[in-house]
């Protein structure tokens, strides 16, 4: 378990979709774990617990229709 500081938690509750990425480089959370941050009790806001479930991060599609044409 890692702790936001106050300026870090102020930061995520003001926005937490925003901070995700933020939130991912403070405390080492991989890209494919998820992670849960407490406001609340007051005494534990700011914990951030990573789960033991991972999630799919997919990467971009490729297909013909947005590769460029080469000719022959």
């Amino acid at each position: 378990m890692k702790k936001l500081t106050n300026e870090q938690f102020n930061e995520y509750t003001a926005d937490p979709l925003a901070a995700d990425d933020k939130v991912r480089k403070w405390c080492n959370v991989q890209e494919n774990r998820y992670y849960t941050v407490a406001v609340w009790p007051v005494a534990r806001a700011g914990e951030v617990r990573v789960s033991d479930l991972h999630r799919v991060v997919r990467a971009l599609k490729i297909s013909k229709s947005n590769q460029a044409q080469s000719t022959s």
